[in-house]
């Protein structure tokens, strides 16, 4: 969550519980929609230009970011996600 009225930006950490939606149905399913969801992300950052990329926030957990920072955070965060779904893929047992 982002509290952008503030200067600098300041970022919470926003952990969702875990959901029960169609698209968690299934490991294909979910790795899909996780896969258009970051694609989508990445479509919004083709369009930054130099100025908004050198901009900066403050997490309150990794503490002062700039956009680079809190895509390295989003990333490692990424990876954990898909990592839980391939656990719980039936074909992993």
């Amino acid at each position: 969550m982002c509290s952008s009225d503030l200067e600098p930006p300041r970022w919470t950490w926003d952990e969702p519980q875990p959901i029960e939606a169609p698209w968690m149905a299934t490991t294909e399913t979910a790795l899909a929609e996780f896969a258009l969801r970051r694609g989508a992300l990445l479509a919004r950052l083709a369009g930054l230009d130099e100025t908004t990329w050198a901009k900066h926030g403050v997490h309150e957990t990794f503490g002062p970011l700039d956009v680079t920072g809190l895509l390295g955070v989003i990333a490692d965060h990424d990876d954990e996600h898909i990592a839980g779904i391939l656990e719980r893929a039936p074909e992993r047992g």
